[in-house]
C-alpha cells in the first residue's frame, strides 16, 4: 500500500505540473486538470501515514479496511474526472488549432485579413491608430526572373525582416499576395512614419545569399484614424478618417501606397494634405 501510494502521488504530482507550467496554452480545462490531479497526489499520498496509524485487519481477513475503500473510491472519481477533463482538453486544443488555422496566413504564419481585420477594429473601437500599408515592389517581376519559391522566400524573409523592428503591440497581417498591412495603436503620423522607414530600410538590407543579384524593395503607405478623439471635438485633418472604420483607414493609405508608386517606389508617403511625402 504505501509503495502503490507513493507511486501513484508521485505520477499526479509530475502530470500536476507538467499542466500547470503550459498555462501559455490557453485551454479552460487546464488549469481544474492540474488541481484535480494534484489533489488526487495528495490523497494518494495522505495513505501512506493511514497506512502506518490505522490498524491493519486482522491476519486472514479478507477485506480491507473500511478507511482503505472509502480511499480508492475517492481516488475513481478523481480519474474519472480527471479523464473527463483531459477529453476536454482535447477538443479545446483541436478548435483552438482550427481557430489558429482560419487566422493563420499559411505562408508566413502570420494573421491572414480576416483574423488582421478583426484584430484592427478592436484597436480602432480603442482609440486612435496608424495603418502602415506595404507593397513589395516588383514582386512579379521575382516571381517572372526567379521562380515562386524564390518570391514566396521573399514574402517570408519580408515578414520576418518586419517582423524584428515592428514595434510591441502592433497588429501585422497579409491582406494577399505581397501586400501587407500593420496597425499601430495610439501612433502618430510622425511615428507611423518613422516606423515605416524602420521597416523599409529593414527590408532594403535584405540579400538573398541562394539569389545574387535580387534586391528587394517595399512602398509604404501611411494613413491615421482618429479613433476616439473625434468625439472630443478634436479637427480632422485629410489623412485622418473617422472612428473605427478599417476600410475607410485601409482605402485612405492605399492612397498613399499609390502615391508612393508614382513617386519611384521604395518610399513613404503619409496620407495628408495634398498626400505629401514625409521622410
Amino acid at each position: 500500500m504505501i509503495l502503490a501510494s507513493a507511486v501513484a502521488g508521485l505520477y499526479c504530482a509530475l502530470a500536476a505540473r507538467t499542466l500547470w507550467h503550459h498555462r501559455g496554452e490557453r485551454l479552460p480545462s487546464r488549469t481544474p486538470a492540474a488541481i484535480l490531479l494534484a489533489s488526487e497526489g495528495l490523497m494518494a499520498w495522505a495513505r501512506i501515514p493511514a497506512t502506518l496509524v490505522l490498524p491493519a485487519p486482522p491476519v486472514g481477513t479478507p477485506t480491507d479496511p473500511f478507511w482503505v475503500a472509502v480511499l480508492c473510491f475517492i481516488a475513481l472519481l478523481y480519474t474519472v474526472a480527471v479523464a473527463v477533463l483531459f477529453m476536454a482538453m482535447a477538443k479545446e486544443r483541436l478548435e483552438a488549432e482550427q481557430r489558429h488555422a482560419a487566422e493563420t496566413d499559411p505562408l508566413t504564419g502570420i494573421a491572414n485579413r480576416r483574423a488582421l481585420a478583426g484584430e484592427a477594429r478592436r484597436i480602432l473601437a480603442a482609440g486612435p491608430a496608424a495603418l502602415l500599408l506595404f507593397d513589395l515592389d516588383h514582386f512579379k517581376r521575382v516571381n517572372d526572373t526567379f521562380g515562386h519559391a524564390v518570391g514566396d522566400a521573399v514574402l517570408v524573409g519580408f515578414c520576418a525582416a518586419a517582423r524584428q523592428v515592428l514595434p510591441v503591440g502592433a497588429a501585422f497581417g497579409r491582406l494577399g499576395g505581397e501586400e501587407f498591412a500593420c496597425l499601430l495603436p495610439g501612433a502618430g503620423p510622425g511615428v507611423a512614419a518613422s516606423i515605416a522607414e524602420t521597416v523599409r530600410h529593414a527590408v532594403a538590407g535584405m540579400r538573398p545569399d541562394i539569389v545574387p543579384g535580387l534586391a528587394v524593395t517595399v512602398s509604404v503607405g501611411v494613413a491615421r484614424s482618429l479613433g476616439v478623439a473625434r468625439s472630443l471635438g478634436v479637427a480632422k485633418s485629410a489623412g485622418d478618417t473617422a472612428s473605427g472604420d478599417f476600410e475607410a483607414l485601409l482605402a485612405l493609405a492605399d492612397r498613399a501606397l499609390y502615391e508612393a508608386k508614382a513617386q519611384g517606389r521604395d518610399r513613404v508617403v503619409v496620407a495628408g494634405p495634398g498626400l505629401r511625402q514625409v521622410a
